[in-house]
């Protein structure tokens, strides 16, 4: 268990309340990463002219125009998917390794739409309305990242020492739900977002 606990604090760099502000510099820049190689990869593969419902669909954005309802389903089932893949690789040993590359297979997917969603014209009107939605959604799989990373560091250390931290899956549940809850309130500000850029503009 001390092993593990030196082990953490010399990658988190812990400050006031105990937040891995190393862990989260890490996973972030996970994730800009696969937002890099995804629109670099766009653009290398001539994926802008083979249609937009593809890489819309998988990146979790919404195509412009289809209405509320579509853009608030389009981001919660996506997000919503995210957060219980996250949350079935803390239940396995490989844990520590499937967050980081989940966050980057996220940001990849996310940079292909979001290239393929900025080829519509006007060129900046979808960057404007999707923004909030983007930035609130990466948050939330950051935050809840951390807190699988966390869980994964527990299990190992119990399948290693079997006298250390009790697991607590409860809990583990509970931050899924809540996590589900803000990614709600998320999909719902992106969704009325883009409702008012449609009516407005």
């Amino acid at each position: 268990m001390g092993e593990w606990d030196t082990a953490g604090a010399s990658l988190s760099g812990k400050g006031a309340g105990g937040f891995p502000r190393g862990l989260f510099c890490a996973l972030f820049l996970g994730l800009c990463g696969g937002v890099a190689c995804g629109a670099f990869c766009a653009g290398r593969l001539s994926l802008l002219s083979q249609g937009r419902a593809l890489p819309l669909l998988f990146s979790g954005i919404p195509v412009p125009g289809y209405g509320f309802l579509s853009c608030f389903t389009t981001l919660l089932l996506n997000l919503s998917l995210w957060l219980c893949l996250l949350f079935l690789s803390s239940l396995s040993l490989a844990g520590l390794g499937l967050v980081p590359l989940l966050l980057l297979l996220k940001g990849f997917l996310l940079g292909l739409g979001t290239l393929v969603l900025l080829e519509a014209e006007p060129l900046w009107g979808p960057a404007v309305w999707f923004a909030p939605a983007a930035a609130g959604s990466c948050l939330i799989l950051l935050l809840y990242g951390l807190s699988v990373f966390r869980f994964s560091c527990r299990l190992l250390r119990a399948c290693r020492s079997p006298e250390g931290a009790p697991l607590c899956l409860r809990r583990q549940c509970k931050d899924l739900l809540l996590f589900l809850g803000l990614g709600a309130g998320i999909s719902l500000t992106g969704a009325g977002v883009c409702f008012l850029w449609d009516v407005l503009i």
